[in-house]
């Protein structure tokens, strides 16, 4: 059975919600008036980072279902209610233990709930203990709790520890910074894995200069403890599944170019164009769907519509692990989600179509039964009718049952409809098809043809400055040695006129000399890789017919041709907002075709759990936690048959491109992959970060 990180962790929010389990014996008249059936009423009161993990779980209406009358910051004014009881969901400071202090000297509830989003160390629980006997509140406090809840779920098999410009962190050389990033880092991955109730086995490079090194040191030791030596807490891994899943911890030094490419899943594109932050994005369209409007509103503390232009608002979109069109479509290529939008439009008008012929025949039978029975008045025709009745009245029952299913699938089919459109036109303005095609050559085409490409980017009138320092960026990844010093140092000048700070090749430069991981993912010997039978790279420089529909002769293929105009076809179906601003923008930016990089990590993964004598799993040992922390698992090699579940944490920031390659390697070696970083970091935002780190090797 495998894990639903977001359905487990919805789970124990519900749980702490649940008051009953602390109130079985309520039977108080004063408290009756509070009391409703299952529901105890209470406030609910958080902290900004306890407010992004509710964010993604429960919208306002389903705290309302579990008696939650009020949800509201702790460092924000509030009312006293002192009738109500309050439950309280924070991190382990001292400054949310006084403001909790100062409220229960206030009489500001009736009763406290205390939840610490991962776990209250003995220090600041011994120093909430005495500030509550010094002011005499000690029985004002029902119950403290460890939720082990501190991270973020973003789907069924996604997370993140919000914890941004995590990588400029770990590389900078402020050692007691660097000590807190990691201990937070621990909290998260120690919550995660007590959510899912699960020990597992850590595998982790051997180098100790990388982070995850210290990671699993630290994580093996919090494991071991958890288990062996609080007793009390025994029960947090309880897991029903006996199997343990196998947790890979990765840096994101293995690969950098990733964070910066051009991309062109749907979901990752999303990331790119607009930024997704808690499941939720934001754009500027001046043609909003009403529908919209009206949508779930969330706990996220965000303004619905704001002014950035003329007669244009900022709309945001929620996406939930309920909308069925993201989740079957957040990892296929951009031209394939807007294809799928067609058909599914055309699924939903078809299923208006018959329901309102329902509607339509029974008010036309009702009508002639009406004149049928003036003009008949026998028994027989009568049962007739009766029996028409009946089921032109179940007919419009099912009708009338399936508007609501309807009206939320046209709901999402808009929104989707809105987002495909303004990302054609961000493809479009950006020319970010061209981006994308030309790092996709650079990776299989020769030194003259890569930097031909770079030089039809930086003649490129289209695209801004940060996307032709990303493309930059990524050569100088993928063909650094490749390519002369002469002509790096030009492209660097041609920067500089832009205004590019070229900073983080600076940091680049010093990463080479010292990293060896990268160069490990590719040198497998034949037999020993499984890659290479699948890979399908053409290594013929000028062949670029994977994409763009043209043959080695310049003339169109037909086979493409053929998919272009089906592909046409489909989109002129679209809804009228789509065909009027979309399909001509899709069609002067390119007809590309549906197509995937080999993204490294996948690569990386897939040997990892194959584990099969190379040089890279040489490179990982295995730690197993329930062993003391001088006892690791170095020279045992597990079957691959003995693994059903594997949890990816990326030490540094990461992407929705690794999380769509990562789905596509799942249903390749039919195994369950949960994919977890210290962030989801954008290019732009990336590049800042290295940036920021290439300015301190300059110093």
């Amino acid at each position: 059975m495998w894990h639903n990180i977001q359905e487990q962790q919805k789970n124990s929010t519900i749980s702490m919600l649940n008051l009953n389990e602390y109130n079985e014996n309520l039977n108080n008249s004063d408290d009756l008036l509070y009391y409703s059936h299952d529901k105890i009423w209470k406030i609910l009161v958080y902290d900004t980072e306890g407010q992004n993990i509710l964010a993604p779980l429960l919208k306002v209406g389903n705290l309302r279902q579990h008696g939650v009358t009020l949800n509201l910051n702790i460092k924000k004014i509030r009312n006293n209610i002192p009738e109500v009881n309050a439950v309280y969901f924070i991190d382990n400071n001292k400054e949310n233990l006084d403001l909790i202090v100062k409220d229960m000297t206030n009489n500001m509830y009736k009763s406290y709930y205390i939840n610490c989003l991962s776990y209250i160390d003995e220090n600041n629980l011994e120093y909430f203990a005495s500030e509550c006997i010094k002011h005499n509140i000690v029985s004002y406090v029902t119950k403290i709790t460890d939720r082990y809840l501190k991270f973020i779920s973003l789907s069924n098999n996604t997370f993140s520890l919000n914890m941004p410009n995590c990588y400029h962190i770990l590389h900078d050389t402020n050692d007691i910074l660097i000590e807190e990033t990691m201990h937070k880092i621990t909290e998260g991955l120690v919550s995660l894995l007590v959510t899912l109730g699960v020990v597992p086995i850590i595998k982790v490079s051997t180098n100790d200069t990388y982070p995850s090194k210290m990671l699993a040191e630290k994580l093996h030791k919090k494991i071991y403890e958890l288990i062996n030596l609080r007793s009390t807490n025994n029960y947090v891994f309880n897991s029903k599944n006996k199997q343990r899943p196998l947790l890979i911890l990765i840096d994101r030094d293995i690969d950098l170019s990733v964070m910066i490419q051009h991309v062109w899943t749907y979901q990752a594109l999303i990331h790119d164009v607009f930024d997704i932050r808690l499941n939720k994005i934001s754009l500027g369209n001046k043609n909003v769907i009403e529908s919209q409007k009206d949508g779930p509103t969330s706990i996220t503390n965000t303004t619905n519509n704001t002014t950035i232009g003329t007669n244009t608002k900022e709309q945001f979109y929620d996406m939930n692990n309920d909308d069925f069109f993201f989740q079957n479509n957040y990892y296929k290529p951009f031209p394939e989600v807007a294809n799928n939008i067609s058909e599914c439009l055309n699924e939903y008008n078809e299923k208006m179509k018959s329901i309102n012929k329902c509607e339509s025949n029974n008010n036309i039978s009702s009508n002639n039964n009406i004149n049928n029975n003036n003009q008949n008045n026998s028994s027989s025709s009568s049962n007739v009718n009766n029996n028409d009745e009946n089921s032109l009245t179940q007919d419009l029952m099912f009708a009338i049952n399936q508007l609501p299913e309807m009206s939320e699938h046209k709901r999402l089919l808009d929104m989707h409809t809105n987002i495909l459109t303004e990302l054609i036109k961000n493809i479009k303005e950006r020319n970010l098809d061209m981006f994308y095609e030309n790092e996709f050559d650079f990776e299989n085409s020769n030194e003259k043809v890569c930097i031909q490409y770079m030089n039809n980017i930086f003649n490129s009138t289209k695209g801004n400055n940060n996307d032709k320092y990303r493309s930059f960026l990524y050569l100088y990844l993928t063909k650094k040695k490749n390519i002369t010093p002469e002509i790096i140092e030009n492209y660097i000048k041609q920067l500089n006129n832009l205004n590019i700070d070229t900073s983080s090749l600076y940091f680049i430069n010093q990463m080479d000399n010292i990293k060896s991981m990268q160069i490990n993912i590719n040198t497998n010997t034949q037999e020993n890789n499984p890659l290479n039978n699948n890979t399908s790279f053409n290594n013929n420089n000028n062949n670029r017919m994977i994409n763009t529909g043209i043959n080695n002769n310049n003339t169109y293929n037909i086979n493409n041709t053929n998919n272009s105009l089906s592909f046409k076809k489909h989109l002129n179906t679209y809804s009228n907002i789509f065909i009027d601003k979309g399909f001509h923008l899709l069609q002067e930016a390119k007809n590309l075709l549906p197509k995937k990089r080999e993204i490294k990590i996948s690569k990386m993964i897939e040997l990892l759990i194959d584990n099969k004598q190379t040089q890279l799993n040489d490179k990982f040992i295995y730690i197993d936690p329930t062993f003391p922390l001088n006892n690791n698992m170095q020279k045992v090699r597990i079957k691959q048959e003995a693994i059903n579940e594997c949890i990816i944490f990326v030490v540094g920031g990461g992407n929705y491109v690794e999380v769509a390659a990562l789905r596509d390697l799942e249903d390749k070696i039919h195994k369950k992959i949960i994919y977890g970083s210290t962030d989801f970091v954008r290019p732009d935002n990336f590049i800042q970060e290295l940036n920021a780190l290439g300015k301190i090797f300059t110093t």
